[in-house]
Formats: structure tokens, C-alpha cells, sequence
């Protein structure tokens, strides 16, 4: 039998049977007369095994932690779009008197989109050093899957709330918002692990390329089928999907939709804004996550 088919059923058992009787399974598999019958038959026992071993370590305790750490993750962008709302106030009050005092010759609203955009800075910063303090923590299991899935969920249904609920905030349009979501939470998925597979190898530098590049690359499609579902090709051609991204989160809009200026960033409102810290956030926390060793010890004889 292929060494490859071997390693994947042994990959499945829990690590203390593939530290104990991993050579000997490998063994027999590897001299196994019926290769198909005896490799379906381990794969079963190690996939019984791994699910006996997750169900006797769930306490009612563990299981109480699971549900509030759960409850953390979906509320996360609840808070992080709180703080960029808040960050938005000071700056909208703010920005158009000190542009008169700065440079009284520029056309104020002109820049005021970019200004505003400035938010971005410190709401990340938050993002990320939360996203590390909680994967340090060591209460997210399979964070590359849980984070992305939890923040979706909850984004999307905040996009679907109708008026005087905040639904408008995220796009005003529930289909296009919550395919947006949906295409972010499969990309950042994958990119988490991705990064994180990286870091375990020791290719940190690679792994920081990987979520800067993968990270804006994710948020590029997302808001892109954000715009081809609540504007439509017909008002934005497909031509400038690229710009759609960063347009809408810098405020630099030299008319992508309908020709007219900052109409992208009006209907996109602050979605491309808390997707973008949402994605900070859940490197953040893939990166910070240690790996848990005391799953580890040995069974009893």
C-alpha cells in the first residue's frame, strides 16, 4: 500500500494510539493482503476512535467554555464595528473645521471620504491585538474554521436586519451583503490555515507575505461580488472590479459606479471597512493560537 494512504489513516487516530501503535498499524497495513477492505476498516476505527476520545473529553465545563467562547467570536464584530462607528464620530466632527485651519484652499469635502477612512488605523490595531490576547488563550478550537464561520454568521445576519435595525450600515442590500460574507469566510478560512501551516514550519516571514497578499486578495472578491449583486455590471463595469476594494475603503473614488463620484463608498457603507478588520482580527488570533499538548498523554493500560 502507498505510504501516502498510510499516513492519512494514521493522521486520523488521536495522537496518543499513533505514538503507541503507530508503527504497527503502519506495518500491517503496509503487508495487508487486501489493501482496500483492511484500509477502509482502519480508517473507520481511527475516525471511532478520534470521535470517542472528543466526546469523554467534553465536560459539562468544557462544553459550557465551548458556548461562551462561541458567543465571543460571534459578538467580536458586533464590538468591532461599535468602536468603528465610534472612531467615525470624532473624525466627521472634527475633520471638515480642521481642514479649514490646515489648508482653507482645499475643497474640504472633497477629501473629507479619504479623512474619514483613516479610522481604518486605529479599529485594526484594536482588532489585532484582540485577536491576539483571545487565540493566546487557547479556548478556539480549529480557529482557521470556527473564527471566519462565527464572524460570517454574524455579519451577515446584522446585514439582513431591516430598518431602524443597522442592516443599512453593512450594504443596505441583505443578498449582496450576505454573499459577500459568505465569499470572505470561505477565503479567510482557507487563508488562516494557509498562514498558519506556514508559521508551524517556521517560515514566519513567508507566512506575513502570505496574510498581507492572501488577506487583501480575499477582501478584493468579496466586495467585488458585494458590487455585482446589490449594483450590478450594468452600473459598474467589471473592468474596475479590482478598484472596487480599496476605493470603497479609502474614499479615492473616481467615479467606478455610475460614473459618479464616491457612489461606491455610499452604497458599501462600512462593510469593506469592518470585513477588513474582521480579517486583521482572525489572522491575528490564527497566528497567536498555540498548539495544545495535553491531548496528548497517554492512555491508561
Amino acid at each position: 500500500m502507498r505510504a501516502p494512504l498510510i499516513r492519512a489513516v494514521l493522521a486520523v487516530y488521536p495522537a496518543a494510539i499513533r505514538e503507541r501503535y503507530g508503527d504497527e498499524i503502519a506495518a500491517m497495513l503496509h503487508d495487508s493482503p487486501h489493501p482496500g477492505r483492511d484500509l477502509a476498516d482502519t480508517a473507520w476505527c481511527a475516525l471511532r476512535d478520534r470521535l470517542s476520545q472528543r466526546r469523554a473529553a467534553m465536560t459539562p465545563a468544557r462544553a459550557r467554555a465551548a458556548v461562551l467562547t462561541l458567543l465571543w467570536l460571534m459578538l467580536t464584530p458586533v464590538g468591532l464595528s461599535v468602536a468603528w462607528i465610534l472612531c467615525l464620530l470624532p473624525l466627521s466632527m472634527l475633520g471638515g473645521p480642521v481642514m479649514e485651519l490646515v489648508a482653507p484652499a482645499i475643497d474640504h469635502h472633497q477629501v473629507m471620504p479619504t479623512l474619514l477612512s483613516l479610522q481604518v488605523l486605529p479599529v485594526s490595531w484594536l482588532a489585532h491585538r484582540l485577536g491576539r490576547a483571545t487565540g493566546r488563550s487557547g479556548r478556539v478550537a480549529f480557529s482557521w474554521l470556527a473564527v471566519p464561520l462565527a464572524i460570517g454568521v454574524t455579519i451577515a445576519a446584522l446585514a439582513a436586519l431591516p430598518d431602524p435595525w443597522p442592516g443599512d450600515l453593512y450594504g443596505g442590500h441583505p443578498a449582496g451583503s450576505g454573499a459577500a460574507v459568505l465569499c470572505w469566510a470561505a477565503g479567510t478560512a482557507v487563508l488562516a490555515r494557509a498562514v498558519r501551516r506556514r508559521q508551524r514550519q517556521g517560515r514566519r516571514r513567508a507566512a506575513r507575505v502570505l496574510a498581507l497578499a492572501g488577506g487583501f486578495a480575499v477582501l478584493d472578491l468579496a466586495i467585488a461580488v458585494f458590487v455585482l449583486l446589490a449594483v450590478g455590471p450594468a452600473r459598474a463595469p467589471l473592468g474596475y472590479a479590482p478598484l472596487w476594494f480599496p476605493s470603497a475603503l479609502t474614499g479615492v473614488d473616481l467615479g467606478l459606479v455610475d460614473g459618479d463620484r464616491w457612489m461606491l463608498a455610499d452604497t458599501a457603507k462600512i462593510l469593506p471597512g469592518i470585513l477588513t478588520v474582521c480579517t486583521v482580527y482572525t489572522l491575528a488570533l490564527v497566528s497567536a493560537v498555540v498548539p495544545d499538548r495535553s491531548r496528548a498523554s497517554a492512555p491508561s493500560a
